[in-house]
């Protein structure tokens, strides 16, 4: 499980994935602006779509997603103002 807070726009530390679902909480004071979840694939970086339309988190949120063992992601906040946000991540490294 990794921790962590988000306290400017950014983005986490790169995570991967060990086990599957992996499961996403976020919670705090958004100071609007909203978190993409990207994923590396060959040295690109691109965000994560749900039936071709980006996943963007605009509030506190409690999701799991299917990555597969090996995967690595992370979080990246954009648009926010003075935001807290605190993050919980579990099935990754």
């Amino acid at each position: 499980m990794k921790t962590g807070t988000l306290a400017a726009d950014g983005s986490t530390p790169w995570f991967m994935v060990n086990s599957h679902p992996v499961h996403i909480a976020i919670n705090g004071t958004w100071g609007s602006g909203s978190i993409a979840i990207q994923q590396e694939i060959q040295g690109t970086v691109s965000s994560i779509l749900d039936e071709g339309t980006i996943i963007a988190i605009t509030a506190d949120d409690n999701s799991s997603y299917n990555f597969m063992p090996g995967d690595t992601f992370r979080l990246t906040l954009s648009g926010s103002t003075s935001p807290d946000l605190d993050y919980k991540i579990t099935g990754v490294v």
